[in-house]
């Protein structure tokens, strides 16, 4: 006995429905994995532009010499309305703080009044509340006043 010609046509449709599952599979893990990598860069995106808000803010307050002399004593209430990549975010300043104060080195015994060396401490926070993105930037900077200027906290 021979076998049939119409005895195989069945398994080729086996065949091509198994191997469309599996393009199947294939596809819908690649969406899910883009999705996810979308998610993430957008998160990435969203910190780095909440770090930018907070940036913006301490350099505001740095370039403010009246907050090395007589700082801020509380926070940012209400906080900060800054707008970068067209998000506006949350920025609460902490008080800037004075770390230490120190004869400025370099000058000679002769020179009867040395300016002073101090160090501070800024800080923002940045919030998105869209997104989530939260952010807390630190910035030290070392600032010489005139002699005889100590450290106000």
């Amino acid at each position: 006995m021979t076998p049939s010609r119409y005895a195989q046509s069945g398994a080729t449709l086996l065949v091509t429905l198994i191997a469309l599952i599996v393009v199947t599979l294939l596809a819908l893990a690649a969406i899910k994995a883009s999705s996810i990598n979308l998610k993430i860069s957008g998160n990435v995106q969203a910190a780095g532009e909440a770090e930018a808000a907070a940036q913006f803010a301490i350099d505001g307050m740095i370039a403010n010499i009246a907050n090395f002399t007589n700082p801020p004593t509380e926070a940012s209430d209400p906080p900060l309305k800054i707008t970068i990549g067209g998000k506006t975010y949350d920025v609460t300043l902490q008080p800037p703080r004075c770390l230490r104060s120190a004869t400025a080195p370099g000058y000679s015994l002769l020179y009867s009044s040395p300016p002073v060396d101090q160090v501070w401490n800024f800080a923002a926070t940045a919030i998105d509340s869209i997104s989530g993105a939260n952010v807390t930037l630190h910035q030290g900077i070392k600032v010489r006043m005139p002699v005889g200027t100590p450290c106000p906290n």
